[in-house]
Parts: structure tokens; C-alpha cells; sequence
């Protein structure tokens, strides 16, 4: 008889220690989908910071390339005028030249 309600109350606080366990396997799992749910949130914000970034850098790039182009067709028309101005003083000495020429003919 003393084995039985051993037994007995074995099998009671096995009930409970399972009971516990359950309980704590319960509150487990709440926590973990908690997390999950928080670690979903920090990636979902990270990628939305990281798509924010990547627009912020191609436009600051889209900036950079449409300034070279500017500079590019500035540094051409500087060119120009500095070939321009280069054939002017030719002519302008040409025409010095011609016109002392005429001089002395006179």
C-alpha cells in the first residue's frame, strides 16, 4: 500500500512538473514569436533605411554626373573661345601687317 500512494504521488508532482514545463514551453513560444516579431520590425526598417540610403546615393550620383557634364561643355566653350580669340589676333596681325605694308607702299 506505502508503494502505491508512493507511486501515486510520483506520478502527482510528475503531472505538475509537466504541467510547468508545458506552461513554460507556452510562455517560451510567446516570447520567441515576440522576438521574431520585433527582429522582422528592425530588418523591415533597416531595409527601408537601406532603400532610403541607396535613392539618397544615386541621386547625390545622378548630381556628380550631370555637374562633369556641365563642366565638360564649359571647359568646351573655354576651348573655343580660346581658339576663336587665338584666330582673331592672327587676323588682327594680318591685318597689321598688311596695312604696314600698304603704308610703306604710299
Amino acid at each position: 500500500k506505502a508503494n502505491l500512494l508512493s507511486a501515486k504521488s510520483q506520478a502527482e508532482s510528475c503531472e505538475r512538473a509537466l504541467a510547468n514545463a508545458q506552461a513554460e514551453l507556452a510562455q517560451s513560444n510567446g516570447d520567441t514569436a515576440v522576438a521574431t516579431e520585433d527582429l522582422d520590425d528592425v530588418i523591415k526598417r533597416r531595409q527601408s533605411d537601406t532603400a532610403a540610403k541607396k535613392a539618397e546615393l544615386d541621386a547625390a550620383k545622378e548630381r556628380v554626373v550631370a555637374a562633369n557634364e556641365r563642366f565638360d561643355a564649359a571647359q568646351e566653350r573655354v576651348r573655343q573661345a580660346e581658339q576663336e580669340h587665338a584666330e582673331a589676333q592672327t587676323r588682327a596681325a594680318a591685318a597689321e601687317r598688311e596695312k604696314g605694308s600698304k603704308a610703306k607702299l604710299l
